[in-house]
C-alpha cells in the first residue's frame, strides 16, 4: 500500500472459516501512514487518519474537497485565528461553485489591516493546497455556537 493513501474506510475478516465474506463500509475517509512516527515509537505497522466523513466532502469544479483538510489550513494560523470556523453552502452539497465561503473567527487583538492580510494568506494558501479560490468573512473571537460534541461545520444558507 502506498505512503500517505486516502479513501474510505473497509472493514472485512480476513481470517474467515465458515462465515461469509462481510465487507463494511465505515462511511469514514482515512489516510494509512507506514512510515517511522513523529513520537519515535519503535514498533512497526500502519496507522490510520481520519480525515472525515464521506458524506461531508464537498465536489468543487470536480475536486473533492474535505472540510477536515480547510479545518486544517485555518488552524495553522492560531493565534491569529481561534480555530472556530464555519463553511457556509449557498446550495446544497456536495456539488457547490466558487468561491468556497468561509467564516473564521479572529483572535484577539487582530487589528483590521491585519485581518486583509490575514485573509489574502489564507486564501492563497487553499488555492495552493487545493485549486480553489475562496472568500472569508471574519467574525468576532467567540461569535460561532460552541458544541460539547462534534462541531459543525457547514452554516446552510440555502
Amino acid at each position: 500500500m502506498e505512503e500517505g493513501a486516502i479513501g474510505e474506510g473497509m472493514l472485512t475478516s480476513l481470517k474467515r472459516e465458515g462465515t461469509p465474506l462481510i465487507k463494511y463500509a465505515s462511511g469514514d475517509i482515512i489516510q494509512i501512514e507506514s512510515g517511522a512516527c513523529s513520537c519515535n515509537y519503535p514498533g512497526s505497522g500502519y496507522r490510520i487518519r481520519i480525515l472525515g466523513r464521506l458524506s461531508d466532502r464537498l465536489l468543487i469544479n470536480g475536486k473533492s474537497i474535505y472540510p477536515v483538510a480547510i479545518r486544517d489550513v485555518v488552524v495553522s494560523y492560531i493565534p491569529m485565528v481561534t480555530g472556530a470556523m464555519r463553511i457556509v453552502l449557498k446550495s446544497l452539497p456536495p456539488k457547490i461553485e466558487q468561491p468556497l465561503l468561509l467564516k473564521i473567527e479572529h483572535g484577539i487583538d487582530i487589528g483590521k489591516d491585519a485581518l486583509d492580510n490575514l485573509g489574502n494568506r489564507i486564501t492563497e494558501d487553499i488555492f495552493d493546497r487545493f485549486g480553489v479560490s475562496s472568500a472569508i468573512e471574519f467574525v468576532s473571537a467567540g461569535a460561532l455556537e460552541r458544541v460539547t460534541k462534534k462541531a459543525p461545520i457547514f452554516e446552510e444558507q440555502y
